[in-house]
């Protein structure tokens, strides 16, 4: 004969628990004779998973629309703030950080009443870029999602405007370029694509080569192109 109770006894989960915590209960029960009897049961606990998601640079309102940080620009940063996890998670904040003094952070905190589990919010932060930040410089842009008890905390790195060169200088100063002294690429008026200027390899004969070359860190994966003309004897 078996009875059933309801609400017969009750247990509190710690505010910190992470999510799908597993967990055993021990009931023991005595009958009117002095035998015991033991049983277990298995749960799995509910929490939120925050998380953090792609970011994605907007200057289409307010700059020259390349999806990049260029000097001077102002743009929005959109980023996807997540909860993973099994439980809503509420009264969140969500925060920028970036420590170059050369990027104005306008709007760098958002409130969030709630998110719901397994679900995802798109936030929207303001930021502006000094002129006089380099060209090409490497930063990052640091995301926080907290709410009383959880966080989740994400950096991403960005390049500040395009690097190119364009040999408009007249020579090769504008980066390190590592050219053959024996076969020296020169830069020459001659059969330019734009501006002025354009470089040309060194004069080589038959069985040799003439190269041109520079070293630089990505941080992250991109493009690298260019425009060249071939002008080599017929075979």
């Amino acid at each position: 004969k078996s009875k059933l109770m309801l609400h017969a006894f009750r247990f509190k989960v710690n505010d910190s628990i992470s999510d799908q915590t597993a967990v055993t209960l021990k009931l023991q029960t005595t009958d009117q004779l002095g035998s015991k009897f033991t049983s277990y049961y298995s749960l799995f606990l509910h929490a939120p998973e925050l998380g953090i998601g792609r970011m994605k640079i907007n200057d289409n309102l307010y700059g020259n629309g390349n999806t990049r940080l260029d000097p001077g620009e102002k743009a929005e940063v959109n980023v996807v703030f997540k909860n993973q996890g099994h439980s809503k998670a509420i009264n969140l904040s969500g925060t920028l950080y970036c420590t170059d003094s050369l990027i104005n952070l306008l709007k760098d905190s958002i409130q969030i009443t709630e998110l719901d589990s397994m679900s995802e919010f798109s936030a929207s932060f303001m930021i502006q870029v000094d002129s006089a930040i380099p060209r090409g410089k490497l930063d990052y842009l640091t995301f926080k999602l907290s709410d009383s008890t959880y966080q989740a905390v994400d950096s991403f790195p960005i390049s500040i405007g395009l690097v190119y060169e364009d040999f408009e200088r007249g020579d090769f100063t504008l980066f390190h370029w590592i050219k053959d002294d024996l076969h020296p690429w020169q830069v020459t008026e001659d059969k330019v694509f734009e501006g002025y200027f354009s470089a040309c390899s060194g004069q080589i004969s038959n069985n040799n080569s003439s190269p041109l070359s520079i070293q630089m860190y990505i941080p992250e994966p991109d493009s690298i192109s260019f425009q060249y003309k071939v002008s080599s004897e017929a075979d």
